[in-house]
């Protein structure tokens, strides 16, 4: 965790203000009114259109394949009202936001449709399973943002340390026993879950979102909202097997310890199953720079 990383020089330098940008203030707007009890859908819709490259990706996803509309969406108000719902708007259009002041293309082995692959389907992922924990607390869209942005810390070393990162990834597919966190931590002395955290707590996100973004590869955590962290790990991990097309192996004693009924866990794999392939469409959407 960030707490037991020593101050390295990687660190110093993300933590250093030229190399880690603001929040956009577009996706503070975005923020605030998603949380606020009586938003207003055309306000929300107007704040994300100023914003074209957004608005387009938004549009584009509504048409996606994966929503089966009959009639073509041309608006972010029609995106919400008959698609994808305010909140996964919300979501999404943060989570677009928060990856641009992020430039990955100098980063030789990134894949960015890959990352945004599994971002997606982490989210939709998280947010099925959500119910199944039957925590008021945890909410299903603030899952699929937990989802969305749990590894946004890639982008953060991938943009700040592109050769580094480039070197740790060819790293991590030569050897199949290496793990890319180690190797992170034994190049840039930081990994890419503790720099996400450091860029969430620079841009007061969520504290959900941090706390995810920094411990859901820790199947032993016990901290705050550990359920949640847990279940977007499980999450996170159920998206790479699938992306990956290995067979998907949970501990039943997993799933106990989240209070997951198994039999309703395998309908949500198989429910997301037969999603992946347009889910796989809508990240080409998001990874055009």
């Amino acid at each position: 965790m960030l707490a037991q990383v020593q101050m390295s020089d990687t660190l110093r330098t993300l933590c250093d203000i030229p190399h880690l940008p603001p929040l956009p203030v577009i996706a503070q707007q975005i923020l605030e009114q998603a949380t606020d009890k009586d938003v207003d859908i055309r306000r929300l819709s107007k704040t994300i259109e100023q914003d074209p490259g957004v608005m387009a990706r938004i549009i584009g996803l509504s048409n996606a394949a994966y929503f089966g509309q009959p009639k073509p969406i041309y608006t972010v108000q029609d995106a919400i009202v008959r698609v994808l719902g305010l909140k996964t708007v919300s979501s999404l259009a943060i989570g677009i936001l928060l990856s641009s002041p992020f430039d990955v293309s100098k980063c030789g082995g990134f894949d960015l449709q890959r990352y945004w692959h599994v971002a997606l389907l982490s989210a939709a992922v998280g947010r099925s399973l959500a119910p199944l924990l039957k925590d008021e607390s945890i909410e299903p869209d603030s899952s699929y943002l937990c989802g969305l942005l749990h590894n946004i810390g890639m982008l953060v070393l991938t943009s700040c340390f592109p050769s580094e990162m480039g070197s740790a990834i060819r790293a991590d597919h030569e050897d199949e026993s290496s793990h890319l966190i180690e190797i992170e931590e034994r190049e840039l002395g930081i990994d890419h879950h503790c720099a996400g955290a450091v860029i969430a707590r620079k841009w007061h996100l969520p504290l959900d979102v941090s706390v995810v973004i920094e411990n859901h590869h820790d199947k032993d955590y016990q901290g705050e909202l550990a359920r949640k962290v847990k279940m977007i790990g499980l999450a996170s991990r159920i998206a790479n097997t699938m992306i990956a097309g290995d067979e998907l192996q949970v501990e039943t004693d997993e799933l106990g310890s989240l209070g997951i009924d198994s039999a309703a866990f395998e309908q949500v794999i198989e429910r997301i199953t037969e999603q992946n392939e347009d889910i796989a469409s809508m990240s080409r959407i998001l990874a055009i720079e």
